[in-house]
């Protein structure tokens, strides 16, 4: 793409991320591409505002933001459990009267609303505000994202892991978030590039679990099960019908305002 305006991209720090930004983090980035990490509900942000042209993006925000177009192969999923994206809870899921949101991510906050809203009579007060659970008070909860999910002690809190929810209702795995950019700037460099990144990162596995493990604190056979077990990096068929069921419902709560169907890229 020599001719071609730079490509901005906005990347996530986490863990979860890591094999699919590989590339991005430790490779030569061609001279059309730049990129910045930062959370993914900063990632959506950025390409609102046009800061970015693109991003690995929470899958809800791919039919919230327009003229977006997803790139085929490539997402951040989970069988369940998934162990990053949890509900902790100092009472029973049907005694919760107030939730504290995770302010880093949409796709997990849309996943609970929907979870919830047909499990439970009576909806819990929801509000953004970050939560350690050692802090939780009675009938409270708190969604914890991240790498935060993965080092936070949840000794005498209940553990709701949302993808095994998910998994339970639908039998199907949930996808947390995808490569999406915007339409005039998708071109097949760009998702050879990214394809690249993952399955360089997928190679890598035992060197990210060990770079992690100094970063969060835990044992590297830990991490290495989690980004091998608990976490999937393909975006085929099986998880695209998991996309649209859960898009879909997100239209029928009105968590969505738009025709919930996901633009996909042609392959190239």
């Amino acid at each position: 793409m020599p001719n071609s305006p730079q490509t901005r991209l906005s990347a996530v720090s986490f863990l979860n991320a890591a094999p699919l930004v590989y590339g991005l983090r430790h490779g030569a980035l061609p001279p059309w591409l730049s990129v910045s990490f930062q959370e993914p509900a900063r990632c959506a942000d950025a390409v609102r505002r046009g800061e970015s042209d693109g991003g690995l993006l929470p899958v809800v925000e791919c039919v919230r933001i327009p003229d977006l177009v997803v790139l085929p192969g490539i997402a951040i999923a989970s069988p369940g459990p998934v162990r990053s994206v949890v509900l902790a809870s100092r009472s029973p899921l049907q005694e919760i009267e107030r939730i504290w949101l995770s302010p880093h991510s949409r796709t997990s906050v849309a996943l609970l609303q929907v979870l919830l809203k047909r499990q439970l009579a009576t909806m819990p007060v929801m509000e953004v505000r970050e939560m350690r659970p050692a802090a939780l008070g009675r009938r409270e909860a708190a969604l914890i994202i991240g790498d935060q999910a993965l080092t936070d002690a949840t000794a005498g809190v209940e553990v709701y892991d949302l993808a095994t929810l998910w998994r339970g209702f639908t039998g199907r795995s949930f996808v947390f978030a995808v490569w999406a950019v915007r339409r005039e700037i998708c071109h097949p460099e760009l998702a050879r590039f990214l394809t690249t990144s993952k399955t360089e990162g997928l190679r890598r596995l035992d060197e990210i679990a060990a770079e992690f493990s100094t970063r969060l604190d835990r044992p590297v056979e830990e991490l290495r099960r989690y980004l091998g077990e608990n976490l999937s990096y393909h975006l085929g068929e099986p998880e695209l019908d998991s996309v649209r069921q859960f898009l879909q419902l997100c239209r029928e709560d009105g968590l969505v305002a738009t025709d919930p169907d996901l633009e996909m890229a042609h392959a190239g």
